[in-house]
């Protein structure tokens, strides 16, 4: 069993592996922002421009020019994001690593929810360097 990225507890293939199969669609604002984390990890272009507002959508992504990796996910709050909401936002802290120095990038993230089906719009984001204690 492999771990879902996500931090959510549950194994890969029965929490965010059914989003990026196109098998279930996300029923909340969080829901997505988890499976999106996911596909970072996964570097699943298809699913993460799938998932974007076509307003802001980019072209392409580029995973090579960034050398990230990426280590978890820290959901912080939610707020409206619910099925029966038609707009939320996501607050949440994902800790990476590039070049051997360790950063968190905090975002709050916009969604929106048209025809039934979630999509990220953007994001305010903040990114700092964090010390990892060494054992």
């Amino acid at each position: 069993m492999t771990a879902c990225y996500c931090g959510s507890g549950q194994a890969f293939a029965e929490c965010c592996e059914p989003y990026h199969l196109s098998q279930k669609q996300a029923g909340t604002a969080e829901v997505l922002m988890r499976s999106r984390y996911s596909a970072f990890v996964l570097e699943n272009e298809m699913y993460l421009l799938t998932t974007w507002d076509e307003a802001k959508r980019p072209l392409s992504l580029d995973f090579a020019k960034d050398g990230v990796t990426w280590q978890r996910l820290e959901i912080i709050r939610c707020n409206k994001g619910r099925e029966v909401h038609s707009q939320g936002t996501v607050e949440f802290k994902a800790y990476y690593q590039q070049d051997s120095q360790h950063f968190v990038l905090h975002e709050i993230s916009r969604f929106s929810k048209k025809q039934g089906v979630w999509r990220y719009i953007d994001g305010a984001v903040k990114v700092s360097s964090v010390s990892v204690a060494k054992s």
